[in-house]
């Protein structure tokens, strides 16, 4: 059996919205769409899904998390999530715009 997988929408109930507030967040408070998916599922959401692999826990900055993800991300030709990573995520982790043309276009020795 298939089963569609939507967004939940606002208001959200209480344990919900505690989850989602350790979620980032896109420009103006925005819950991306992913992460309103993962709450269809309270124990996935409140497990983070895949999202703390590379959370505010990790030994990485936010700068060398977004490389990390722009990098990969490109690499795998990604297009909508490297895409999301740069206009939701980059600006805020602070890289250039050099720097993220280099996450698509560089070689791997290149310096970011």
């Amino acid at each position: 059996m298939m089963h569609k997988l939507n967004p939940i929408r606002s208001p959200f109930n209480k344990d919900v919205e505690a989850i989602l507030m350790n979620y980032p967040k896109g420009p103006n408070g925005y819950t991306l769409k992913l992460f309103r998916v993962f709450a269809n599922s309270l124990r996935f959401l409140a497990g983070k899904g895949v999202v703390n692999l590379l959370d505010e826990g990790s030994p990485l900055s936010a700068n060398e998390r977004e490389l990390v993800i722009l990098r990969v991300t490109a690499n795998l030709n990604c297009e909508y999530e490297w895409g999301l990573h740069v206009s939701v995520f980059s600006e805020a982790a602070g890289l250039s715009k050099e720097q993220v043309a280099k996450t698509k276009t560089g070689c791997s020795t290149d310096p970011v």
